[in-house]
């Protein structure tokens, strides 16, 4: 049993693609949107009178920093692993209001809905 350090980038294999299509896919009709199945709602804390919207990315990135640290040392578990928490992440950011951190219901809805690409147009 060895102390060594493994990266999430030293084993790969395609099966990353696997994992980052699938996740990809899987959080596009899962998460909230017009045409989503709503399994998991959005989530939302109130600070200061603010209410704080906590993308689905921010999650993956958050799991993805720790997953860094302590990666799986089977090349296809660690694949499947590292592509799905990319591929949420990816179409998380893919969003137009997934720079929105502070949360506006009306704005977010109108932005969301009508296709705009920011409030300022």
């Amino acid at each position: 049993m060895s102390d060594e350090k493994h990266s999430i980038f030293q084993n790969l294999n395609s099966t990353i693609i696997v994992g980052a299509v699938f996740a990809a896919v899987v959080s596009e009709y899962i998460h909230p949107h017009p045409y989503g199945l709503y399994f998991f709602p959005s989530l939302r804390m109130e600070i200061g009178g603010k209410t704080i919207h906590i993308h689905h990315w921010i999650l993956a990135l958050g799991i993805l920093a720790v997953y860094a640290r302590y990666p799986f040392k089977n090349i296809y578990a660690n694949s499947l692993t590292l592509g799905a928490l990319i591929g949420i992440l990816a179409q998380g950011v893919s969003y137009s209001t997934a720079h929105w951190i502070l949360y506006d219901e009306e704005l977010y809805a109108e932005a969301r809905y009508a296709g705009k690409r920011s409030v300022a147009e």
